[in-house]
């Protein structure tokens, strides 16, 4: 069989698009999916801006369905979710993220925040640890970390994770968050070292914060420095007079003065503001007890023993 020079070059064309046809198509095609992908990954974005959650929703899913690999695209919806407060549904999203880029640290941040918040101590510790995982310059995951293992009251779990906040802080010269000292401050009390905790809460005293005053104030009554205990607990009445665990307090403070009259007071009105201050009840008995009131002693001590 003989190949004429027709022949030779209609094989050479067709061997040419055979061999380009399958690869070059998808090709243009992926790029056509990626770029419209993005374009409706930033109307996502505009749409969010503009509280209009749910067409950000509708078009971060139509990016997805054009690159669902894209794992920033999974984040973002996560993110509409989690603004919304649709916990669970941005979890998922999230793990999806995670799926395609299993080093997203600011994924696992937030996974961590999802799980504290539904009281799931043990996910948030490993959600926090990958964080550090994935990015070591992520410190305040310590912080994370710390503060979760003080809810399951693993206190020198929580101190071990605040050192090694302070030594990698020290490593990369960054000045400490004022986080850092308040859990110093409540890792301290909750060991009994009082000194150390007042040490620590008063560097950033300076700025309000309720938690810090009441630990501040906390801290002075264990060490029998009522005074100094009661200004704390006035600042914070003086901010919110609704909480009945500062007349407890400040209940406290007038029956070691044994004012027992402005004590009682204190201890009554801690009670009508929370009926759980349940020690209202043994000082108020022991109040009645001192003054000879008997009947109404044993009353407020069965109430405590109730309790």
């Amino acid at each position: 069989m003989q190949f004429t020079f027709h022949n030779t070059v209609s094989i050479f064309l067709s061997i040419i698009i055979f061999a380009c046809a399958p690869y070059s198509l998808p090709r243009e095609r992926s790029l056509y999916n990626e770029e419209n992908a993005f374009k409706f990954y930033k109307s996502s974005i505009d749409y969010f801006f503009a509280h209009e959650y749910q067409l950000a929703l509708e078009t971060i899913q139509k990016a997805i369905d054009m690159n669902q690999s894209y794992a920033q695209f999974h984040k973002f919806k996560g993110d509409i979710y989690f603004h919304i407060n649709e916990l669970d549904k941005a979890l998922l999203s999230y793990q999806n993220a995670i799926f395609y880029r299993s080093n997203f640290a600011d994924v696992y941040q937030r996974m961590g925040e999802i799980y504290v918040m539904h009281g799931n101590y043990d996910d948030a510790l490993k959600a926090y640890h990958k964080v550090l995982v994935s990015d070591q310059k992520e410190i305040n995951a310590f912080l994370k970390l710390a503060d979760c293992y003080l809810e399951i009251e693993e206190f020198e779990l929580a101190l071990n994770n605040l050192k090694d906040y302070e030594n990698v802080a020290n490593e990369y010269n960054i000045v400490p968050e004022t986080e850092y000292y308040f859990l110093l401050g409540k890792v301290y009390f909750k060991l009994e070292r009082y000194d150390d905790a007042i040490k620590n809460l008063h560097k950033i005293s300076h700025i309000f914060d309720v938690r810090v005053y009441y630990f501040l104030g906390r801290c002075y009554y264990s060490i029998d420095k009522y005074d100094a205990g009661l200004v704390y607990f006035n600042k914070l009445l003086n901010f919110d007079n609704s909480v009945g665990e500062y007349y407890l307090y400040r209940g406290l403070y007038f029956y070691k003065k044994n004012d027992l009259e402005d004590a009682k007071k204190q201890f009554k009105i801690a009670l009508e503001l929370d009926e759980s201050q349940k020690d209202a009840h043994y000082y108020l008995g022991k109040i009645y007890e001192l003054t000879g009131n008997r009947e109404e002693a044993e009353r407020e001590f069965q109430i405590y023993n109730a309790n």
